[in-house]
Order: C-alpha cells, then sequence, then structure tokens
C-alpha cells in the first residue's frame, strides 16, 4: 500500500490519515480493515465536529481484488466476538498473505492473532504474539481493548477484566482511553463488581466526544443508571443544541425514567429543528398517551407507519398501540397483527419450509438419535426488574437437563447477577445483542434446534426479523406478548385454556398450544418477605390499590373504579405507577379522580420505587383492583404474593383474561367478575369481612405457592411436554 502506518502513530486522533487509509484498503479488497478505518475516521471526524467522505464502491475491480472483496464480506468480523468459529482458519491464512505484503500491517496480524485463537491453525501458519501486535499498534492501547471486547462477547467477562487492568493506569505514553473504561465497566458489571463498575463508567463519561458519550449514556441507561444517563443526555445536547436526534435521545431517555414533563419539553426542541422525524412525533404521542388516552395514540402511530417504511420497528409499535385501542374488535386487531408482518416476512426468504405432517416420520426419526430436546430462548430481558425474567429465571432453573439442552440466545446489553444466573442454566449461551438477523439466524440455524422460542414478541427487544427467517424447524412464543404476533411464521402461541382458548383460533396467526392450568407461574428467585400490615378496622374501611403502569388506567376503568368508591365510602384508592413521578401525569389522573366524584383526601398518587420497597408497599392495600380491558400481568401475580387479593373483570382477548387465568389457578374464581356489577359485587363482599381479608393476607402466598399458579416444578414438568408436543406435532 502507498500509505505509511507512521502518521496514524504519530496523530492518532487525525480523522483523514484514518480515512486514507480505510480507502487503500478499500482498493486492494481488504474489507475488514477498510470498516475498521473508517469507523476510526468517524469516530475522529466526530471531535472536530466534521464530515468523513464515503468509501467509494469500487468499480469492476480486478479479479484477485475482487475475489477477496467478496471473501471478507461474505465473513463479518463480528465472529471474531465468539468463543470458537469453524471457518476461522481459511481467514488466518489470508491475513498471512496481507503480513506478507505489509508486515507492519497491525490489524492483519491483531486479526490473525484472534482467529488463531477461534480454531486450530493450519499447518505451516505462523501465529504473531499478543506483545508483537502491540509493539505495532496505532493507538496505545488498542491492541488490549480489541481482545479484551472480543473476549467479553465470547462471555468470558473475568478474561476481558485481565485485559483491561493496565489500561486503568494512565501515563503521558498511555493517555486515559475513555472507550475502554466503559468496556471495563461492562466487564465489571457482569462480576458483580459494581462499585468498580461505577468508577469505570465516570472515567468513561470524561470523553469530550458527543458520539462517544451518546454511548456512554445508552449503556448508563442499560444498566440501570437513570440520573447519570440523562445528565450524559443534557450534556450533549448542550455540546449540540442544533442536533434534532441529540434532543430526540435526550427525550426518549427523559421518558424511560418517568420524566415525561421534561421528556415533552425535549420531544418539541426535537420537532423544532426537524419537523419530519416520525420517531419523535411517535413519542410524542406515546408520552400524550400516558394519561390512558390509547386510542389517540394508535392512530398517530399507525399513520406514520402509513407513510414510511413498513419493515421498520415502527410496526412492532402499532402492534403495541393497538393493545390499548378500545375501538378495534378483536377481529380488527388481529387481522392488523398479520398486515403488519406481512411485508417483514415477505421481505427474507425462509431457512426452513413451513413443518408438514408428512415430515413428521422423519423428523422423530432424526429425533430419536439425540437424548435431549434442543430448545432455543431468543431474549433480551433476563434481567432483574424485566417481567420476562421474572417469569423466565425460575423455569431455566428447574428444566430437567437429561430432557431438555437450553441455548440461550442473549439479545440484550444489560448485565446483573440475575443475567448470570440464566446463563449458568443454559447449555449453550451465545451473546448475540450487536448482530444482525442474518448472522443471529445463521447462527441459530447452525445449532440444529428443535425448536426455538421467541420471548418479546412485539416488544422493544424483539428480534421478529430473525424468526421471519424461520432459522429453527418449529418456532413457538411465549411469555413477553400478550396477543398474536400476526408473524404466521410462528408456529405456536403458548397460552392456557383461559387466555386463549381453542374457539378463538381464528385469531392467531400462530397453532394456541396451551399449558393445562395457567400460562404463567409466579415462583420468585428473591423471597421477599410478606409486608408488615396495620390490623383493618371496620368492615368497608379498606385500602384498594393498582400498581399498574398509567397507560392502562383508561376511562373505562377509572369509571369503574369510581363505582367501586362509591359503593364502599369509607374506602381509600392508593395508586402507583412509574408516569405518576411526574407532575403532569400526576395532575391528569388527579383531576380525572375528583371529576369522577372521589374526594381528594379519599386516594393517594404515588410514583415509582425500587423493587423492593414496592413489593413492602402491598402492605397496605387490602384489595388490588385489576385494570380493564388491559389486565395486569406481573402486578397482579405479585399482589397474590405479598398476600393482596385481587378482583378482576374477565375480558374478551388474552390481555384481557389474565386475571382470570391467574385467579383460576389460584382456586378462587370468585374473584373473578363477568360484568362490572360483578366486580364491584366481589370488592365489596371482601372489603366488608376484615376477618376473611385478614386470613387472606396471611395465607395467600402459601396458597399461591401450593397451587397450580406457584408449583414450579409441577408448572415446569408441563411445559417441557408441551415443548416436545410442539416440536414434534406438525400441521397439515
Amino acid at each position: 500500500m502507498k500509505h505509511s502506518f507512521n502518521p496514524l502513530r504519530e496523530s492518532p486522533t487525525d480523522y483523514w490519515h484514518w480515512h486514507e487509509l480505510a480507502a487503500q484498503y478499500a482498493e486492494q479488497g481488504w474489507v475488514w480493515q477498510a470498516h475498521y478505518c473508517q469507523n476510526q475516521a468517524e469516530r475522529c471526524a466526530a471531535l472536530h465536529r466534521q464530515a468523513v467522505p464515503t468509501l467509494a464502491t469500487l468499480e469492476n475491480p480486478a479479479s484477485p481484488v475482487r475475489e477477496r472483496q467478496a471473501f471478507f464480506q461474505a465473513h463479518s468480523p463480528q465472529y471474531l466476538g465468539r468463543a470458537q468459529w469453524t471457518e476461522a482458519p481459511l481467514l488466518a491464512q489470508a491475513f498471512q498473505e496481507a503480513l506478507r505484503l505489509w508486515p507492519k500491517d497491525w490489524l492483519a496480524m491483531l486479526y490473525l492473532l484472534r482467529l488463531a485463537d477461534l480454531a486450530p491453525t493450519p499447518a505451516g501458519l505462523t501465529v504473531p504474539t499478543l506483545a508483537q501486535a502491540q509493539a505495532l499498534e496505532w493507538t496505545p492501547g488498542e491492541t488490549v481493548h480489541l481482545w479484551a471486547d472480543w473476549r467479553l462477547q465470547a462471555g468470558d467477562a473475568q478474561g476481558a477484566l485481565d485485559l483491561l487492568k493496565p489500561l486503568v493506569a494512565v501515563s503521558e505514553d498511555r493517555p486515559l482511553r475513555h472507550s475502554s473504561m466503559l468496556l471495563l465497566a461492562d466487564a465489571l458489571l457482569r462480576l458483580g463488581q459494581n462499585h468498580a463498575a461505577e468508577l469505570a463508567l465516570t472515567r468513561a463519561a470524561r470523553s469530550p466526544n458527543p458520539v462517544f458519550l451518546a454511548r456512554v449514556a445508552e449503556r448508563s441507561l442499560a444498566w440501570n443508571y437513570w440520573a447519570e444517563a440523562v445528565a450524559l443526555r443534557r450534556q450533549i445536547v448542550q455540546m449540540q443544541p442544533e442536533s434534532a436526534q441529540s434532543w430526540l435521545a435526550l427525550a426518549q431517555t427523559e421518558f424511560t425514567v418517568s420524566q415525561s414533563g421534561d421528556a415533552l419539553r425535549s420531544v418539541a426542541r426535537a420537532l423544532a429543528l426537524q419537523p419530519d422525524m416520525p420517531e419523535a412525533r411517535v413519542l410524542q404521542a406515546q408520552l400524550q398517551g400516558q394519561t390512558g388516552e390509547g386510542e389517540s395514540y394508535f392512530e398517530v402511530v399507525r399513520e406514520l407507519h402509513a407513510q414510511g417504511n413498513p419493515l421498520s420497528r415502527m410496526a412492532s409499535t402499532v402492534a403495541m398501540a393497538s393493545l390499548y385501542a378500545n375501538t378495534l374488535s378483536a377481529q380488527e386487531r388481529a387481522q392488523l397483527h398479520c398486515d403488519l408482518c406481512a411485508p417483514i416476512e415477505a421481505s427474507v426468504q425462509p431457512i426452513h419450509p413451513a413443518p408438514e405432517a408428512k415430515n413428521s416420520a422423519s423428523r422423530s426419526r432424526n429425533r430419536r438419535q439425540r437424548d435431549r430436546l434442543r430448545v432455543g430462548y431468543l431474549s433480551g430481558d433476563l434481567h432483574r426488574q424485566h417481567p420476562v425474567n421474572l417469569f423466565m429465571l425460575p423455569i431455566l432453573m428447574h428444566h430437567d437437563p437429561q430432557k431438555i439442552e437450553v441455548f440461550i440466545y442473549h439479545t440484550g446489553h444489560m448485565h446483573d447477577q440475575y443475567t448470570a444466573l440464566a446463563r449458568n442454566h443454559a447449555a449453550t449461551w451465545r451473546e448475540v445483542g450487536s448482530w444482525t438477523d442474518a448472522q443471529l439466524a445463521q447462527q441459530i440455524h447452525a445449532d440444529d434446534l428443535d425448536l426455538l422460542v421467541d420471548t418479546a414478541g412485539h416488544t422493544s427487544s424483539h428480534r421478529l426479523g430473525v424468526l421471519a427467517q424461520r432459522p429453527a424447524p418449529v418456532q413457538a412464543t411465549f411469555l413477553g406478548y400478550p396477543h398474536s404476533t400476526g408473524m404466521r411464521r410462528i408456529d405456536w402461541l403458548i397460552g392456557d385454556p383461559i387466555v386463549s382458548p381453542l374457539t378463538d383460533q381464528a385469531l392467531y396467526s400462530e397453532r394456541i398450544a396451551q399449558m393445562p392450568n395457567t400460562v404463567f407461574c409466579w415462583a420468585p428467585v428473591d423471597q421477599d418477605p410478606l409486608p408488615k400490615r396495620q390490623g383493618l378496622g371496620e368492615p368497608g374501611e379498606v385500602v384498594l390499590g393498582s400498581f399498574n403502569n398509567a397507560m392502562k388506567l383508561v376511562p373505562r376503568t377509572l369509571d369503574l373504579w369510581a363505582k367501586v368508591m362509591q359503593a364502599l365510602p369509607k374506602a381509600r384508592l392508593l395508586i402507583k405507577a412509574p408516569g405518576l413521578r411526574d407532575p403532569r401525569i400526576e395532575a391528569h389522573f388527579r383531576a380525572a379522580l375528583i371529576e369522577r366524584g372521589i374526594a381528594p383526601e379519599r386516594f393517594e398518587l404515588r410514583g415509582p420505587t425500587g423493587l423492593v420497597d414496592m413489593m413492602q408497599e402491598y402492605g397496605e392495600v387490602d384489595i388490588a383492583l385489576d385494570p380493564t380491558p388491559y389486565n395486569g400481568g406481573t402486578t397482579t401475580v405479585q399482589a397474590l404474593w405479598m398476600g393482596t387479593p385481587v378482583i378482576t373483570l374477565s375480558g374478551d382477548n388474552f390481555v384481557g383474561r389474565m386475571g382470570t387465568s391467574f385467579l383460576t389457578a389460584l382456586g378462587h374464581p370468585e374473584w373473578v367478575a363477568q360484568t362490572e356489577s360483578q366486580y364491584i359485587e366481589a370488592v365489596v363482599r371482601l372489603a366488608m369481612d376484615p376477618s376473611l381479608l385478614e386470613g387472606l393476607h396471611r395465607s395467600l402466598r402459601e396458597q399461591v405457592r401450593t397451587s397450580p399458579l406457584g408449583d414450579i416444578r409441577s408448572y415446569t414438568r408441563h411445559f417441557e411436554a408441551l415443548l416436545h408436543r410442539m416440536a414434534f406435532e406438525y400441521h397439515g
């Protein structure tokens, strides 16, 4: 190559040197090096608020260059983050050729070194040492940083930490590496060393680069350092006051941490700078929908989706919003989901054909050759407070490893002790958060699963683009989304006879698979102690409560609760929701309750607290009120677990029947109402019997534990039997 590597060693933040080197790599077909150098050019340019030219596409390159280019384009450098890679020797030979041409090519040496670590090297291949690569590196510490990053991606947090420790010491020759501090924080958090991680995160946040600070803010938010994430986003908009995207990112962060008033102001600033931002309009509508006005939010996002790319994630935003839209019939909502997913499925070719009954005999023969059912779980939500984790982790802990071989494809970026616990109960764990849909689909296909189970549906961590490619012969959706996905390449939806009766099959694009009792089982890993309670007063002198998301508190729910309060003049109402931290939302619901005839002294509105504190607050609630038409899920079983009975109104779809399913499995069908008048009567009946209520407060936990709602061992055996049936009972 014409370009010398020396200028980069002398001035490693000169973006033009990086770009020139990227262009020369591209001219020779060395795609991996070209992309790395171009990314570095863009990172350095952000420091100077400069734009970097895009890499030119080669016109009719010479045959060797064209072949090399095609070879590297077919293999992603992201695979360096695996624990092993069978194709590594082929690439190692290619990089040895690069070193023969340019002995001081640090990147080629580093890639060769890593590839040799992923698979046995061919005979005659000379493998460099890490020290040799460090001697050639263009940026101090970059060799160790990249190697640590690959180790962390492969799941070796301790190995990454061992490599990164020396970078903590700063000197004139080795300045502070902000990106390495962020990587160090990640490794430390995975190892449970939170205090040290916080120190590393503080160091990372000293960067003057707004693009990098955005990464720090994103990770801080994912790791539950909410105040730090908001502060960083506000720092970035001070650095880039004319950046609509930065204002939008601030608004999204403020929304996530329930600062919706600030978020509304930030999103308005983003729209003032760039009025045609669909994401900003969606967020603005979502913020307005926090006051239980789901219909208006749904109409806004549906209109924006119709105007944009049908393959965008906006499709899932529309699907989620439809669950809160009372104006849709069950049939209309089901058809909408199918319409939203059809373009996604049409855009890719499936790896596996749709299952057919005629294949079942050959599949059964293949299955008998394996001792265990090979099941993959696709999830990005295996961390503490997420509902998917609260329900999924006990299943993983109780799977019979002699019957089920568990693969987990972890698509998220949050890691804590619960993530580590989930990993300990997987035969194979793959960190795939940064993988493309195509890469992940190919890996799942290579793992030769019997069944792939999605746990996200249309929620924010979903990978429907992977499921559309049908990387497993049979696919199911479970737990994360209380409705049909509308994805026809997902074969099964796991429900139960109440939330998804077979008579509703026409409302599902998937075939319904039913657990025998209830679709969810509550067997928490953390054994929260029962809360301390004040003794009950006179009959009817009770506290009614709800800890549900504010979006579920639609006018119909508030109307119903107002009638309950009217029937119990001595009762008080406690509503707790994350959104109620915001004065705007709190004022809205305060006015709504007063308008419905509930005196201010008879109700209390509370914002969010930590999970441990929230669970103890159930001790202040004598009877929990389930919202309608979107029932509580996690909040219902949490209330029952803490000794608080729940009254529900049964609906006409999955989200409206979750309470019915829970309470029926618990053995309390008398707490399930079919009409609003029955709902009021059920609440009054409990409220007027203090001795019954006090007994329930003491005994409900044990009732949950011994019922199908909480018997995790029995539940998991039924679940495993269902997994087998889904894997080998094919559609005709």
